[in-house]
């Protein structure tokens, strides 16, 4: 068997690179009209020249922001990068979809559920795989960003093809989330660092009561408190650990296999309205938190 060395794998990593940007070439892009512009990226992108068609729509994002050309080419941008593993991009487009459109935009189920999945791709990347890495092992800022963009799918469009899968995801997600908490139990307890062993498992037990991780988590916290000679302590644990150690919880030690494949909406390609709101008027408010205007008081699934 070849022996595979970290010199060989960064090479390796560092060609396909190379052939990626190589794969990739600038077009000049032509001057119209958004129309025009709008027309010229969905015709690029049915003849499957996806380069060519994300820096049109790149294009119309930038020029046009406010606009249903602008909605769309993002629509379409998160979608193409998805596909083709550029989830960092991907995630940059629904970021800036929700940012510009909040509530007001017809496709946020979509655009909600694609972060979600672009999280979720970050978390667990390409290196991480190679190497055989447990991202669980690591923080949990991407994990949290993917529960809070399913948790939108499944409050604000529990009617819509991405609902079901979005909520199994979360449990997964939160599975990961306890899993990573037993690294540093762990850490903390053979390190006897005993009241941040403790104080992890107590928050453990408080925001994941029914799973089975939390109380494989008790003998470190029982043998935490006779540490610190807190036995009355110690007892109470025991007992709470003796009352659910038999007890079988659900597991997610993988996505339940629900999973949806992602689908482009159905996007119109000729559009009549210029301005992507009926209302000239409307603000936008700018805000460092692209998600402030997500949560909509009356959506349509």
């Amino acid at each position: 068997m070849r022996k595979i060395t970290l010199k060989s794998s960064l090479s390796v990593i560092a060609v396909a690179l190379l052939v990626s940007a190589c794969a990739n070439p600038t077009v000049k892009i032509k001057q119209g009209t958004p129309a025009n512009l709008y027309n010229t990226a969905i015709n690029l992108y049915k003849h499957k020249q996806d380069t060519q068609a994300q820096q049109y729509f790149s294009s119309i994002a930038t020029q046009y922001p406010i606009s249903q050309y602008a909605a769309n080419s993002l629509v379409y941008l998160s979608y193409m990068n998805y596909k083709s593993s550029n989830y960092l991009k991907s995630l940059n487009y629904t970021a800036q979809y929700i940012k510009l459109f909040g509530q007001n935009g017809k496709n946020l189920n979509f655009i909600l559920y694609t972060a979600g999945l672009d999280n979720v791709a970050l978390n667990y990347n390409f290196l991480q795989h190679f190497f055989g890495v447990n991202p669980a092992r690591h923080g949990t800022y991407l994990i949290q960003n993917a529960k809070r963009d399913f948790g939108y799918v499944v409050t604000y469009f529990p009617t819509s093809i991405y609902a079901q899968d979005a909520k199994n995801r979360i449990a997964y997600l939160t599975y990961q989330m306890a899993l990573h908490d037993t690294y540093q139990i762990k850490y903390y307890f053979n390190r006897r660092a005993y009241v941040g062993a403790i104080n992890l498992i107590q928050e453990m037990y408080a925001t994941y009561p029914k799973l089975n991780l939390t109380y494989k988590m008790f003998p470190y916290l029982i043998a935490s408190y006779k540490a610190l000679h807190l036995t009355q302590n110690a007892e109470i644990s025991t007992q709470i650990w003796e009352q659910h150690r038999n007890i079988k919880y659900p597991t997610y030690t993988s996505v339940p296999k629900t999973f949806v494949n992602l689908q482009l909406p159905k996007l119109p390609e000729v559009l009549h309205n210029y301005n992507y709101y009926n209302n000239a008027s409307t603000n936008i408010q700018a805000s460092t938190d692209p998600y402030a205007s997500v949560a909509p008081k009356h959506v349509q699934p």
